[in-house]
């Protein structure tokens, strides 16, 4: 048998190989494409959240004494599809009825921009799972001549560079270190910007309330576990408004570092840090935020190209 013939068989072998690996690799993206359909929320129950919100608003806001404070109770009526009705609703003594009105106005906008959105994500996860079938149909398909063995090995590096940065795809383990990293990592952006995250609950914590300076904008992927991600001025201050790139960075980082990553666009809410707290006995890494803004954005690795700052 000719030098060259060796070589076709063993690039068949190898596309063989690699097709089991990929395969696995692509059963977990189709799991997780499942899972996040699943927890996909309904757009009439967010509907309805925002109605009731814009309601209660309106009346809060008509009230006689909407600009006093001191008020524990107030008796609204609240005009609905059914007729109107009186109710008696608690408010906090510390706030203005319009006060609160105001903010229950901002929960309806962002309840109706997430039921906007959601037909939009489920399509898109959608037509992920379809891919991913496909993917899935052809791996499981014969490699019977040179043309099918070139397009496997195309398919199979389109895979690779595809999931490998979500975590689907295996990769060889790493040599251990002597010494483990401690502390929350950090990268150099340009222009002098840095990034910060943790990499536990501890990490988290340790970051948000000890490292990270009032100013500074603070990033977590909306209603998922995920690392506290950070991102700093190069000065350290807040005289340095951060650009859209390095904002839709540190976002996308956040989104990576979190159960979402296998996503094609993930939610990320972002805000300065001094509106994050950690309420009394909560567990490690759990945090409320006093207001935020939100970023749909896709999933990305951190800059391996430049290294953790030391």
């Amino acid at each position: 048998m000719d030098a060259s013939r060796q070589g076709a068989i063993s690039r068949f072998d190898l596309a063989a190989i690699a097709s089991k690996t990929a395969c696995g690799a692509v059963s977990r993206w189709m799991r997780r494409l499942r899972g996040s359909l699943e927890r996909l929320p309904s757009q009439e129950p967010l509907l309805e959240q925002a109605v009731r919100a814009e309601t209660l608003a309106h009346a809060l806001a008509s009230h006689p004494d909407a600009q006093r404070r001191g008020r524990q109770n107030l008796d609204l009526t609240l005009y609905e599809a059914e007729g109107p009705r009186v109710v008696r609703h608690p408010i906090d003594p510390a706030t203005t009825p319009r006060e609160e009105a105001e903010a229950l106005r901002k929960s309806a906008r962002k309840w109706r921009r997430q039921a906007s959105i959601l037909p939009e994500r489920q399509q898109a996860i959608l037509a992920e799972l379809a891919e991913a079938e496909q993917a899935r149909i052809a791996l499981d398909s014969p490699i019977t001549d040179r043309p099918t063995l070139r397009a496997r090995e195309r398919l199979l590096q389109t895979l690779q560079e595809r999931l490998m940065p979500r975590g689907l795809w295996p990769v060889p383990p790493r040599k251990a270190e002597t010494r483990p990293p401690s502390g929350p990592v950090r990268w150099n952006l340009e222009g002098g910007w840095i990034l910060l995250a943790g990499r536990s609950g501890t990490e988290n914590d340790f970051l948000t309330t000890r490292i990270a300076r009032p100013g500074d904008l603070w990033f977590h992927v909306a209603d998922v576990p995920g690392a506290h991600v950070v991102l700093r001025s190069p000065d350290g201050r807040d005289s340095s408004p951060p650009p859209p790139e390095r904002i839709e960075q540190a976002a996308s980082l956040a989104a990576w570092l979190s159960r979402l990553r296998a996503q094609d666009r993930v939610e990320v809410r972002f805000t300065e840090r001094r509106r994050v707290r950690k309420p009394r006995k909560a567990p490690a890494g759990s945090v409320v935020m006093d207001q935020s803004r939100s970023l749909l954005v896709r999933p990305a690795p951190p800059p391996r190209q430049l290294p953790p700052l030391s």
